[in-house]
């Protein structure tokens, strides 16, 4: 995703930046909704930094949205309009 995240933004002139770190690696196949959606509030972390414009979270496969809702989750420290971008889902249940 970050090379979609850096043509998209070449594109339309914005500001591409990485705003989440993952704190730890975690296998989501063959894992529960529940699981998933536990261990991806634990594996991110907002990168300390100064962000004066929208977000757009980039995600590329969208299964339980625990991705999306922790990043959004964490995001949210930034304090900016928040947008997402998802360019497949597959429904996990």
């Amino acid at each position: 995703m970050q090379r979609v995240a850096q043509e998209f933004a070449g594109l339309r002139g914005y500001k591409q930046q990485r705003l989440l770190r993952r704190t730890q690696d975690i296998a989501q196949r063959g894992a529960s909704r529940k699981d998933r959606l536990r261990q991806q509030f634990a594996a991110l972390t907002a990168v300390d930094t100064e962000i004066t414009s929208p977000i757009l979270l980039l995600e590329d496969i969208y299964t339980t949205g625990g991705t999306c809702r922790a990043a959004l989750s964490k995001l949210g420290v930034y304090q900016q309009p928040l947008y997402v971008g998802i360019v497949a889902r597959q429904p996990l249940e």
